[in-house]
């Protein structure tokens, strides 16, 4: 595929099995949900991460979910290259993918959510950037706003909906749980509703379980451990921890 538009989206701290219970007929449409693990647990690394190619990681041997079946977008000559240079896509830049787009003919534009989007540091890459806070009508209004669709283009939204404390248009309470780590303690202790009490999300579970071959090719079934070896009774004078490190000091 030659020169796509690109549209990023990324849902702050939506977890997988929220997501895949929600009702999105619109992104459902697009393709499925898969279980991935974030290169970094917050918003400025994560971020930071995305904008040199390394996506959330899919757990299945997936080609553009999983980077080292096949990576979708790579900035060449750093970081893993041998990886990056045979992604779908694949962008030369000093700075990130989204300077090296910029330079490649590419209109950059984005809106951001969370506050770390307050940072130049974390949107100095797009030609127009707007931080928005959580209002997800004003950010895509932005982006079609300011794209010209006769240009290629990149757009980029990071979604506060899913982030504690969980506001969206036409809310009508609370969330009753707060959830934000800046307001647990440490050591922390669980108390309160924390997760579901039902079993796994189906995607979660082993590989085995769902009727998917393991890693060895095995159709399923686990490579057995090695058997243990054999250790020799240890001598009266391996016992004496004194008379040891006297040997071995000879």
């Amino acid at each position: 595929m030659a020169d796509p538009n690109i549209l990023l989206l990324t849902y702050d701290s939506c977890r997988f099995d929220v997501l895949v219970d929600a009702d999105t007929p619109v992104l459902d449409s697009f393709a499925d949900v898969v279980p991935a693990q974030t290169p970094a647990n917050f918003t400025f690394p994560a971020h930071q991460a995305f904008f040199v190619g390394i996506l959330p990681n899919a757990i299945d041997d997936l080609p553009f979910y999983n980077r080292f079946r096949k990576q979708l977008l790579g900035l060449v000559e750093v970081g893993e290259t041998n990886v990056a240079r045979h992604a779908l896509m694949t962008v030369a830049s000093q700075g990130n993918l989204l300077t090296g787009l910029r330079s490649a003919g590419y209109q950059v534009v984005g809106a951001g959510a969370m506050n770390w989007f307050r940072q130049e540091s974390l949107t100095w890459g797009f030609e127009d950037f707007s931080f928005t806070g959580t209002d997800a009508d004003a950010q895509i209004r932005f982006l079609l706003e300011r794209l010209d669709h006769s240009r290629r283009f990149f757009g980029f939204i990071n979604f506060g909906e899913t982030h504690a404390p969980f506001d969206y248009a036409g809310k009508r309470s609370g969330c009753p749980v707060d959830v934000r780590a800046r307001v647990m303690t440490w050591p922390p202790v669980e108390r309160g509703p924390v997760g579901r009490p039902d079993a796994p999300h189906p995607q979660l579970r082993p590989r085995r379980q769902r009727g998917l071959p393991s890693p060895d090719g095995g159709g399923g079934v686990p490579r057995q451990p090695p058997a243990p070896s054999v250790l020799r009774p240890a001598r009266r004078h391996d016992r004496d921890p004194v008379r040891r490190s006297r040997r071995v000091l000879r």
